[in-house]
C-alpha cells in the first residue's frame, strides 16, 4: 500500500494511501421577492450537543441562501425567538434585503455560576464544541441543505451578544469576515495588560484582511449616558491602532439618543442597519431607518419545530486528488527492526520505501524494537484488494496498555508546518472497552523554539467506552479527559472496518491561525482552529496509535493497523 505527500501549486498533500483533496461544492443562489411570506411562521430547533443548540429559519422557496447568525444578549434567546422571524420576513418581503437563512444560537449558564453572564458568552466563542460546532455545521451545509456553503456567514449580536460577535470576528478571523457588534458589553478589550478581558493586549487583535471584510460597530447615545458609545470608540481604537488590521475594516455608527436606551427599539434599528451595510455597502439615513423600524413588538410568535424531516443534512464528500508526491510510502518493503532505538535515531527505521520529493528530510520510523515494557511488535501484513493485486499494511501490537512516548510509529517532517497539506491514512480499528480510558489513534504535534514543550496541534482519540462504541474525540490538554471535544460517533461506519481518515492542514494565515478539518471516508466531520506556536518550527510529527508526550489516561491501542 502506498502513501503520498503531494504538491500542486499551493496545495501540498500527505497521504498514507490514496490521494484526496477538498473540492468546492457547487452552490447556486435563488432570489425571491414575492408578496407572500418568505418564511413560514416557525423556527426549527437544532441540538448538536449539550452546549450547542438553538433555532434557525430558512426561506420557504427551495434554493441556496447566505446565512445570518444573530446572537442574543443576557436576557436570553426569547426576544430574538419571538421577534426576528417576523421582522426578517417583513424586510425581505418588502425587498430591502435578499432572502437568507437566519440562525439564533442559545447561550446559557455554561460556567455553572447560576446566571447567564459575560463569561458564558466568552466560553461560547472560545470552546470548539459551542460556536465552533455550529460554524462547522453551517460551513458544511449540515445544518440545512439551503445553506450556500460558498457564501459569507454574517455574525451579529446585541449587548453581550454584541460582545460575542466582535470576539467571533477575531477568534474565527479565517472563516468569519463580516460582523455586527451592536451595543456591545465591555469584555472584548479595556486597557493594556488587563487580563480580565478577552484581549489583554491590542497587539493580539486580528480580524479578516479580505477586501470585503468589515466590523460594523454601533451604539446609541441614549444607552447608559453614552457608555456604549464610548465602548465602541474604544474597540475601534484597539482594532485600528496597531496596524494589524486593514484601514477600512471598522465601520462605526453612533445612533441618536432619540432612538432610546438599551432595548428592542434600538436593537431593531441596529440589526436593520447592519444588514443594510452588508448588502449595499453604505449606512442608510436615520430618517430612512425610522420609517421602517418603529420598535414595535412582533404581532405573532413562531412555533418551534423540533425535527426537520424536510431538511436532511447533505453529505460533504472530498474527491480523489493526484499531484506531485512529497512523501510517497510503500509499506511492502517494510523490514522489522528490533534493535534501533527510535528515540535517538536520526534516520528512518523499518525500510519503508519513500520516493517523495521530501524523502531526504522526512524520517519514517516504523519500529519493532525489542525489550520494551509493553512488548512492541510491528509486522507487515497483506490482503488481496478489489483490483486483484496485493495491498501491504502494518499491524502493530503491544501486550500491555501503555502511555509511553510514541517514538515508534511516527513520521517526522517539518514541512508539514510550512505549507498547505492534506494528511490522509487508512486504518482498521476496533474500539477497546475500558472504563475511563481513552486511546490515541493519531497525534499531529510540533516543536517550536519559542515554546517550552511539544504542542499537540490536532489529535484523534477513541472516547472511553464499555459498549464497543467508536466515538472520535479531540485532545483536552495534557491532563484530564472528562470534557474533551467529541467529533462524532463512527461506530457504524468505521468500527472494525478499513476507514479513510483525511485531515486538511493549511498554512498559517498572516494572523497566526489556521483551520484544520477532518473527513471520514471522504465526508466532512469536524474542524478546529489552531494558533501558531511561538518561534520557529524545528520539527513536526505524525504519531500513529499513541501520542508523543501523551496526556494522562491516554493509552496506546493494543492493536493498531496502518496503511
Amino acid at each position: 500500500m502506498k502513501s503520498f505527500l503531494s504538491k500542486t501549486g499551493k496545495i501540498l498533500a500527505f497521504l498514507l494511501c490514496v490521494m484526496m483533496v477538498l473540492t468546492a461544492l457547487p452552490a447556486g443562489t435563488v432570489s425571491v421577492f414575492a408578496a407572500s411570506d418568505i418564511y413560514a411562521n416557525e423556527l426549527i430547533s437544532y441540538n448538536f450537543n449539550s452546549q450547542c443548540y438553538g433555532y434557525y429559519l430558512t426561506p420557504i422557496a427551495t434554493g441556496k441562501y447566505p446565512t445570518f447568525v444573530m446572537i442574543h444578549g443576557q436576557g436570553g434567546v426569547a426576544g430574538e425567538q419571538s421577534r426576528l422571524r417576523y421582522f426578517m420576513n417583513e424586510w425581505v418581503k418588502a425587498g430591502y434585503f435578499p432572502p437568507m437563512n437566519v440562525v439564533i444560537p442559545r447561550v446559557e449558564d455554561f460556567d455553572g455560576s447560576g446566571d447567564r453572564y459575560l463569561n458564558d458568552f466568552i466560553l461560547y466563542m472560545k470552546k470548539d464544541n459551542m460556536f465552533g460546532t455550529l460554524l462547522e455545521n453551517i460551513e458544511s451545509g449540515a445544518l440545512s441543505p439551503q445553506i450556500d456553503t460558498d457564501g459569507d456567514i454574517l455574525v451579529a449580536g446585541f449587548s453581550m451578544g454584541g460582545q460575542a460577535a466582535i470576539e467571533c470576528g477575531a477568534e474565527y478571523n479565517t472563516r468569519i469576515k463580516k460582523i455586527g457588534c451592536l451595543s456591545p458589553s465591555q469584555q472584548f478589550y479595556a486597557e493594556e495588560g488587563n487580563t480580565g478581558y478577552y484581549y489583554p493586549y491590542k497587539k493580539d487583535i486580528y480580524f479578516s484582511k479580505d477586501d470585503d471584510a468589515f466590523a460594523y460597530l454601533s451604539a446609541g447615545a441614549g444607552e447608559s449616558s453614552g457608555e456604549f458609545v464610548r465602548r465602541i470608540r474604544l474597540y475601534k481604537d484597539a482594532i485600528e491602532s496597531t496596524g494589524n488590521n486593514k484601514q477600512d475594516l471598522v465601520v462605526k455608527y453612533e445612533a441618536p439618543s432619540s432612538w432610546g436606551g438599551h432595548a428592542w427599539p434600538l436593537e431593531q434599528k441596529e440589526i436593520f442597519m447592519f444588514l443594510y451595510y452588508n448588502f449595499y455597502g453604505s449606512i442608510p439615513s436615520e430618517s430612512y431607518v425610522e420609517s421602517i423600524c418603529d420598535g414595535s413588538p412582533a404581532p405573532t410568535t413562531p412555533a418551534v419545530r423540533t425535527t426537520d424531516s424536510a431538511h436532511p443534512a447533505p453529505e460533504t464528500v472530498i474527491e480523489p486528488y493526484a499531484g506531485d508526491k512529497l512523501i510517497n510510502l510503500d509499506m511492502s518493503t517494510y523490514t522489522k527492526d528490533t534493535t534501533t532505538d527510535p528515540a535517538s535515531a536520526t534516520s528512518s527505521i523499518g525500510n519503508v520505501t519513500n520516493t517523495g520529493t521530501l524523502a531526504s528530510s522526512t524520517k519514517v520510523k516504523m519500529s519493532s524494537k525489542s525489550g520494551t515494557s509493553f512488548g512492541l511488535d510491528t509486522t507487515k501484513k497483506t490482503f488481496s484488494n478489489n483490483k486483484g493485486s496485493t495491498t501491504s499494511y502494518l499491524e502493530r501490537k503491544v501486550n500491555a496498555y501503555t502511555t509511553a512516548n510514541n517514538n515508534y510509529t511516527v513520521i517526522e517532517e517539518p514541512a508539514l508546518e510550512t505549507g498547505d497539506n492534506t494528511i490522509s491514512f487508512w486504518s482498521d480499528y476496533t474500539p477497546i472497552n475500558r472504563e475511563s480510558i481513552e486511546f490515541s489513534l493519531f497525534d499531529y504535534n510540533a516543536k517550536y523554539d519559542g515554546e517550552s514543550s511539544v504542542k499537540h496541534l490536532f489529535t484523534l482519540d477513541q472516547k472511553a467506552t464499555t459498549a464497543s462504541k467508536y466515538i472520535l474525540t479531540g485532545r483536552w490538554g495534557t491532563t484530564g479527559r472528562w470534557n474533551d471535544l467529541q467529533f462524532g460517533d463512527l461506530t457504524d461506519e468505521a468500527a472494525g472496518k478499513w476507514t479513510h481518515y483525511t485531515i486538511t492542514n493549511p498554512a498559517y494565515s498572516s494572523n497566526g491561525k489556521k483551520t484544520i478539518k477532518i473527513y471520514i471516508n471522504g465526508k466532512y466531520l469536524y474542524s478546529k482552529i489552531i494558533s501558531k506556536p511561538a518561534g520557529n518550527v524545528t520539527q513536526a510529527m505524525l504519531a500513529f496509535g499513541g501520542e508523543n508526550t501523551p496526556g494522562q489516561y491516554l493509552y496506546w491501542p493494543d492493536t493498531y493497523t496502518l496503511g
